[in-house]
């Protein structure tokens, strides 16, 4: 349930709360990818992470530190990767970030 805390924190007023991030992954064929491999910096700090996470129907998703304004992530699966920059202020922070990779 700790992950539905942004949720709860919203709810109560606290607009200074991100979403998750939700990322949809297929490979350079179009197709979606089963696990990913995610190493990420969080900024600004630099705090750095990495994880492995199955998707559901190539769709994962990244809990969005309170502090953190931007991430610089890489996606990989199997022998292919993709890399990426993600604002904390996206416009349509709810939609699915959708990634290919190459």
């Amino acid at each position: 349930m700790q992950w539905l805390g942004w949720l709860r924190d919203r709810l109560a007023g606290n607009n200074n709360v991100c979403l998750p991030a939700m990322l949809r992954v297929r490979d350079a064929e179009g197709r979606v990818v089963p696990s990913v491999d995610l190493l990420g910096t969080w900024e600004p700090g630099g705090q750095r992470f990495q994880k492995t996470q199955v998707t559901a129907s190539g769709l994962c998703m990244l809990e969005w530190p309170a502090q953190a304004r931007r991430m610089w992530l890489e996606v990989r699966s199997s022998d292919q990767s993709a890399n990426l920059e993600i604002a904390s202020l996206r416009d349509d922070p709810e939609r699915v970030i959708e990634v290919r990779l190459s």
